[in-house]
């Protein structure tokens, strides 16, 4: 009778250690790829109400869970999100409150308590002179929720040039840490020319974060007046090292900024994509310009690059090259319905899936109805899985909270 009672006792714990392992394992929902915040416009219809906004959508079992955050929204679709949950973004000036700082240029909230939405005031008013947030470059929201942004150090007075800076704006201080005049960089470099003056970020240079947050690639360019007359030098990528808060060289020659990888920046040059190795200064050449979203990878060498006219590609450095690999081509897909692309593509946290968007029409952004797709780095995958459905009235361009 003992033995049995033993026997009896070593099944119930195995079947209670079963039972306990399966219900433990995280739902593959709870990973990332599953929450998503999106700009709503009501348009010419109101499925989600009358007022334009942010929403949370999250993905489950294929169903679309969606929830209105705010009635805010931001200028130009000009907004970013980080893992824990808060928003950043430029305000329209339509929903910018009486009270909030004057000339204030950037909003923030946390999904957690989206009625809460905080404008920051620019960096305290130097005597004849007055400071303004750029936002042609999208401010830069950090994991810890410290926003970067360009500057511009205007005169009061017409007739002295303004200053360009970079800044970092801390929500938990209230304070601004404030570079230097990126003019001090430029007249460092050996490449300047004889009557080069100050320096410039200029206005549709984006910046892009490094993979591991700790600096912010910009385009710089020396600035000089000949005979009343402005001329535009060198240009460069530098890197602003924010714990530093300073400013290194990254590269001498024209570029646009895409997007930065664990170990390379990529830009455009002379209609073609090309990186700079950040430890060797080295150029590769990637492609020919093909798209106008890209999304670089944090622990690996890689880009996503995706475009409305053929679909979404990764290229992978191998050496001293870039491989292609064309992961979603809108020929190839056993539905077609879902054919528009052009959105930047998320990695999931392992980095062996994308996250993508497509509507039912190939140069909407609201007017469409559109779905999200997931689908692993295996070459023109016919099939991506299907992770929700929006109707039109929801921009494509998303952002991925987790």
């Amino acid at each position: 009778m003992k033995q049995l009672s033993i026997l009896f006792l070593f099944g119930f714990l195995a079947m209670f250690l079963t039972a306990c392992d399966k219900d433990d394992k995280p739902d593959d929902v709870a990973k990332k790829g599953s929450e998503f915040v999106f700009i709503y416009d009501p348009l010419n219809d109101s499925p989600h109400g009358a007022n334009k906004g942010f929403f949370k959508v999250t993905a489950n079992n294929g169903e679309a869970q969606i929830q209105r955050l705010n009635d805010f929204y931001s200028n130009a679709l000009s907004y970013s999100v980080n893992e824990k949950g808060r928003v950043l973004f430029t305000p329209d000036p339509r929903v910018v409150p009486a009270d909030a700082p004057k000339n204030t240029q950037l909003a923030y909230f946390d999904i957690a308590n989206p009625s809460q939405v905080k404008f920051v005031a620019p960096p305290e008013k130097p005597k004849d002179w007055h400071w303004v947030v750029r936002t042609a470059q999208q401010p830069i929201l950090l994991k810890d929720g410290r926003i970067v942004a360009t500057l511009l150090l205007e005169p009061d007075i017409y007739g002295s040039s303004a200053r360009f800076h970079m800044g970092v704006y801390n929500p938990e201080e209230n304070s601004w840490q404030i570079s230097l005049d990126i003019a001090g960089f430029i007249l460092s470099q050996p490449e300047k020319g004889s009557d080069t003056e100050s320096g410039i970020i200029p206005t549709a240079s984006p910046q892009i974060l490094s993979a591991d947050d700790s600096k912010v690639f910009i385009t710089t360019q020396g600035f000089g007046v000949d005979g009343g007359v402005n001329h535009y030098d060198e240009t460069f990528i530098a890197a602003y090292n924010i714990k530093r808060n300073e400013f290194e060289r990254v590269m001498h020659g024209k570029n646009l900024l895409a997007a930065a990888s664990n170990n390379s920046v990529l830009f455009i040059q002379d209609g073609k994509f090309k990186t700079v190795d950040l430890n060797t200064q080295n150029i590769i050449d990637v492609a020919d310009k093909l798209g106008d979203s890209y999304t670089g990878a944090k622990n690996k060498d890689e880009f996503i690059i995706a475009w409305r006219g053929s679909g979404l590609a990764t290229f992978t450095r191998v050496g001293n090259a870039f491989e292609k690999k064309h992961i979603i081509n809108i020929d190839k897909l056993t539905e077609r319905k879902y054919r528009g692309l052009g959105s930047r593509a998320y990695y999931t946290n392992n980095e062996n899936e994308i996250i993508f968007s497509a509507t039912t029409d190939l140069y909407t952004n609201y007017a469409a109805e559109l779905v999200l797709y997931k689908t692993p780095l295996i070459a023109e995958n016919p099939d991506p899985e299907l992770l929700l459905t929006l109707p039109k009235n929801f921009s494509a361009h998303f952002k991925m909270v987790k």
